[in-house]
């Protein structure tokens, strides 16, 4: 049977903008070009500010090598000490039976993803060493989705029904006017669908929603761990919390570029928790439910739902609102496709929509003038830390890698001054300690990732551990590339929709995993 089609709906979201919201749209990918561009028109005028520029972004690299290598190494230390800690016991311990007031709802979007990667799923949650009784699960399926594809998932979910509290299916409809193709709108969707049969067996209130991609297999102490830090959270309601993403359910079956973007994301993330006042939702994130109707569910009609309810709920509670870490493992898949081809396209693409985030500019941008109720300081700290992380994304490793080259090809008379001449040597040079300095991360991914499987040959393995020498290549293609390339679709008009990442991998090693 030849496989659906996305069919995108008309095109509402993005109709109707006034010149405003379209002049914001356009400024990061302005940003972005203006200084991509810059070692071009400044080495005409200025080589030398423009060497300068590079040799301090070289040393800003440095920085943050050092920074995130000390950073997660401390998130390591603080996910290992949540993963043997024996949260149920705790949770007994610290707040008796009333613990068992909490509920927990896991809704899980599906697209494209076969029976076999939603069993996985189910089975983690259901070894939690939480009662199943306090569980509720939705797996919220897509109407445009293969029929064959929907049964059979319809079919493992049935497995399920009598081991949690509820577990509900439902399926979006995908005409629904206004829309953008999403897990956003999917999740909206299914939970108000629902929300009457729910509002009858639990109390809003004290109801845990935690996101799931379909791939997402949870560690049994993950909710146990994720409702004792709810509980001694200070106004909880007004925080999400985040667990740990280790991107290994099938690591070692995938390419290596996708291999280092996988480690890259799980350390960087490790990194970014144990700073956590700056961290923005991504990916899977657990909320209160009460909460979650306040702020209306996710957007419907943008493609990263996930950051966008961090915005929206910082400016709703005029920024007295922040992620806060559990240290809970989610365990992920690395992206594999079925040929190289495919991966590399798979990977690019995903790449592309996370960093599609920018789209929220606009939004931010508004948010920081008009919210009065906010210190002016707090609003303009976001907002600068907003622009700097799509700019940087976009363009540091471009100019790191490249730049002092084009400087001298440019103005050949630049690179006759002992500046000119030595500008390559002090950039590669400080390049090459940063790259030195990832070797303590690599070791820290070797704690993390999963045995190498014992069928590779000693060079095989040899290069497992030592694939962390091609990063810079996939740091400049798939690093930087994705970003420039949604900054500049933002830019153009051209909008992005959204694109299921293909799931493959070997059933074994998922069972092995989980359990």
């Amino acid at each position: 049977m030849p496989e659906k089609k996305d069919i995108t709906p008309i095109d509402q979201p993005h109709q109707h903008k006034d010149r405003l919201e379209r002049a914001l749209e356009m400024l990061p990918g302005v940003l972005t070009w203006f200084a991509l561009t810059s070692p071009v028109w400044l080495s005409f005028r200025l080589p030398n500010v423009m060497a300068f520029i590079i040799i301090f972004l070289d040393v800003y690299w440095l920085y943050r090598v050092v920074k995130s290598m000390i950073l997660s190494i401390t998130g390591y230390l603080r996910m290992r000490e949540s993963m043997n800690t024996d949260w149920h016991s705790r949770l007994e311990s610290d707040f008796g039976e009333s613990y068992k007031e909490i509920n927990h709802i896991l809704i899980i979007p599906s697209h494209k993803e076969p029976g076999y990667v939603i069993k996985t799923t189910l089975e983690a949650i259901a070894k939690s060493d939480y009662p199943l009784d306090k569980i509720h699960v939705i797996l919220a399926l897509e109407k445009r989705d293969l029929e064959e594809l929907k049964k059979d998932k319809q079919n493992v979910a049935k497995e399920y029904e009598k081991i949690f509290a509820g577990m509900y299916v439902t399926e979006h409809p995908d005409d629904i006017e206004g829309e953008a193709i999403g897990p956003g709108s999917n999740r909206t969707w299914s939970l108000k669908h629902l929300m009457p049969q729910l509002e009858k067996k639990i109390n809003i209130d004290k109801t845990i929603l935690t996101t799931l991609d379909a791939d997402f297999a949870i560690h049994h102490r993950f909710l146990a761990s994720l409702t004792h830090k709810y509980l001694s959270t200070d106004r909880p309601e007004q925080k999400s919390f985040s667990g740990v993403f280790v991107y290994s359910n099938n690591y070692w079956q995938a390419p290596t570029p996708m291999r280092l973007i996988a480690s890259a994301l799980t350390l960087g993330q490790l990194g970014e928790l144990v700073e956590n006042w700056k961290y923005v939702n991504f990916s899977s994130h657990s909320i209160n439910l009460r909460t979650l109707i306040r702020l209306d569910y996710w957007t419907i009609d943008h493609i990263a739902d996930d950051t966008f309810l961090y915005w929206k709920a910082f400016y709703e509670f005029k920024g007295d609102y922040m992620v806060i870490p559990h240290w809970g493992v989610i365990y992920g898949d690395t992206v594999l496709d079925e040929t190289l081809v495919k991966t590399m396209v798979n990977q690019y693409k995903q790449l592309q929509r996370w960093a599609y985030g920018v789209e929220h500019m606009p939004y931010i941008i508004k948010q920081t003038f008009f919210v009065k109720e906010m210190s002016v300081w707090v609003r303009f700290e976001r907002l600068l830390y907003a622009v700097r992380s799509y700019l940087f994304w976009a363009v540091v490793a471009f100019l790191t890698g490249v730049g002092a080259i084009i400087i001298t090809v440019i103005n050949p008379l630049f690179g006759q001054t002992v500046l000119g001449q030595n500008l390559a040597i002090y950039s590669s040079l400080i390049l090459t300690v940063a790259i030195l300095g990832l070797i303590p991360t690599a070791y820290l991914n070797t704690l993390i990732a999963p045995p190498m499987p014992k069928e590779w040959s000693p060079l095989h393995k040899l290069w497992g551990h030592i694939q962390i020498v091609i990063s810079p290549v996939v740091l400049m293609t798939f690093g930087s590339v994705p970003a420039i390339d949604s900054q500049t679709r933002l830019m153009l008009g051209k909008y992005l929709t959204f694109r299921v990442t293909n799931k493959h991998r070997t059933v074994s090693e998922i069972k092995e995993k989980v359990n």
